[in-house]
């Protein structure tokens, strides 16, 4: 009524006339006490409808009444307090209502500056959430105009896979248990969708709820930018939670801000063990790296550029790792140091190529200077013999002796040089896995066994050494078909575990090596063949630190005992390395 004045003055002057004839008619009946207070209705209304009207309305009631009551009952009339009194009653009515309507209109004004200066779309519901009031800031968020929206439910703006969402937050609000937050995808008048954060509140009065208060925030910027920020965010963490290397940033007082999960592999602690204990690196470092490890830190934390060290680790598990460590300094946007970020290799395999290559060098230097040696001396020798031979050409008997000398001569060359032929591939290629019961199986097939019975035990087993490994359990075979004797039957492999290493064991049932020949079994030339074979076996395996040795007894056969070091053999099965 308020939006249309005109009616809303024809309605109250209608209602003063009605209530002007009644009094009237009443009043000439001498009827005075009661049909006055008839005239609160008009007074109400204009106050109301008219505030800033309704005293003057009031007056002018009080002085229609006081006219038509002059002229219709004198007698009456003459009661001058009883009229003076309606009269103030009118007038006090009026500036009531009118001072609490001005102060309700100069509210609600001051609510719909609010409201309709808001970005936020602000709704007035009725308990049932049909809609009372809405904002003009659904214009720019969904392109409705209030009025589209005014009386309808808000179900009908919802995406339907969020009716459930709805549903479950509106007896919440109905009961008045306070403000419930939910977010909707709310329908645009393109038929696009908002994601708007809402937040209603129950309108109470006198423990009554009438109403819902609902404010609506346009979170779809937002939400896009928190996605596009989390997609980010996981797509970093993927990068570093799926790097093979053990990288981590640690805080100037040391402690781990961040630890990549391949920690565990390489170390066989978590990175929440680290989290939680900034001084486990340190507890796991060799206690002979230490020093260096330290010198490290110190200079890492003092000096702006990278720096890098290698050092060992004891594994969970016992083993020694050798690790690569290379880090940088980490600074902020205002330039101040936050830390340092490391990135951690595993070289272990790489630090036993080099040691094995360190040994190869060593082990063929030395045997090339040997090698050399005899068959010099062996050519000095051979020139004697044709030496005395030409100056025994009269001679018969002295000139058959001295060729018979030069021919052995000769064949110790030739031996000299079959073994540097079988000597020229140690070390050339890096030491490998290799399955230990297949290199059983191909030295044994590539050998006259005749009847003799090749039991492999050895099972699961890996053991890292030179590509010629085969060639040790070549050798071994061919040892014990050639000294085993005609009793022996079988010759046995198996493996057992000692502490920390390994023993593979190989034995025959023929017949058994001498003490005194045990003392020299392993030495170059020692033996009634070449005396190379055991010779060659024992370098073989010294290059990755293996060793070997002869432990048979005495009428039991040959045992030659191959001892594996930690960190040097695992079980196939689990790809366990001890």
């Amino acid at each position: 009524m308020q939006k249309r004045p005109t009616a809303t003055a024809v309605i109250i002057a209608s209602v003063t006339l009605i209530v002007l004839l009644l009094n009237g008619y009443f009043l000439r009946q001498g009827i005075t006490t009661v049909l006055p207070h008839l005239f609160y209705i008009p007074i109400i209304l204009a106050s109301y409808f008219f505030p800033r009207r309704g005293i003057l309305f009031a007056c002018v009631i009080s002085v229609l009444y006081c006219v038509l009551a002059c002229i219709l009952a004198p007698v009456a009339f003459r009661e001058p307090l009883s009229a003076a009194g309606r009269i103030i009653i009118f007038i006090l009515i009026a500036a009531v209502v009118s001072f609490l309507t001005l102060r309700l209109q100069e509210n609600e004004r001051l609510f719909r500056g609010v409201a309709e200066r808001s970005s936020d779309v602000i709704l007035l519901t009725d308990p049932d959430g049909k809609a009372q009031y809405v904002s003009p800031s659904v214009k720019a968020v969904a392109g409705y105009d209030p009025e589209e929206i005014l009386g309808r439910m808000p179900r009908e703006f919802i995406h339907p896979d969020d009716y459930r969402i709805l549903e479950e937050a509106l007896p919440h609000i109905s009961r008045g248990s306070g403000p419930v937050e939910v977010t909707l995808r709310f329908r645009k008048k393109t038929g696009d969708y908002a994601i708007v954060e809402f937040s209603a509140s129950p309108i109470i009065d006198a423990g009554r709820v009438y109403g819902i208060q609902v404010i609506g925030r346009d979170i779809t910027e937002r939400r896009r930018s928190e996605d596009a920020l989390r997609k980010s965010a996981e797509d970093h963490r993927l990068l570093a939670d799926y790097t093979y290397d053990w990288e981590y940033w640690i805080a100037p007082d040391e402690t781990f801000l961040y630890t990549t999960p391949s920690c565990e592999r390489i170390t066989g602690y978590t990175a929440e063990e680290f989290a939680r204990d900034k001084e486990l690196l340190k507890t796991i470092i060799y206690p002979e790296d230490n020093h260096a490890m330290d010198h490290h830190m110190i200079h890492g934390f003092t000096q702006p550029e990278p720096g890098a060290v290698d050092f060992r680790i004891i594994h969970r598990n016992g083993d020694i790792r050798w690790i690569a460590h290379v880090c940088q300094p980490i600074y902020n946007a205002q330039g101040e140091f936050i830390g340092r970020r490391a990135s951690n290799r595993d070289i272990t395999e790489r630090k036993r190529m080099e040691s094995a290559l360190k040994e190869t060098n060593k082990k063929l230097n030395l045997l090339s200077s040997i090698t050399r040696h005899d068959i010099n001396n062996q050519i000095f020798s051979l020139k004697a013999f044709l030496e005395i031979s030409r100056e025994s050409q009269g001679d018969p008997a002295e000139l058959n002796t001295c060729l018979q000398k030069a021919e052995r001569v000769t064949d110790a060359i030739e031996r000299q040089i079959a073994f540097t032929k079988e000597y020229q591939n140690l070390g050339v290629n890096a030491p490998v896995w290799q399955a230990v019961s297949a290199a059983v199986k191909s030295a044994a097939n590539a050998l006259p066994l005749r009847d003799i019975r090749i039991i492999d035990e050895i099972g699961d087993l890996e053991i890292y050494a030179d590509p010629l490994f085969e060639k040790v359990f070549y050798n071994l075979i061919d040892n014990a078909l050639r000294y085993g004797g005609p009793e022996m039957s079988a010759i046995r492999f198996f493996s057992q575990e000692s502490g920390q290493e390994l023993v593979i064991a190989v034995e025959d049932d023929g017949a058994s090596i001498s003490p005194e020949d045990r003392q020299r079994l392993f030495e170059r030339g020692f033996g009634k063949h070449t005396g190379l074979g055991l010779f060659l076996s024992r370098e073989i395996l010294a290059i990755t630190g293996i060793t070997i040795t002869e432990t048979g007894h005495p009428g039991r056969g040959a045992r030659f005992e191959i001892i594996v070091p930690k960190g040097t053999w695992r079980r196939i099965m689990n790809n366990e390395t001890k």
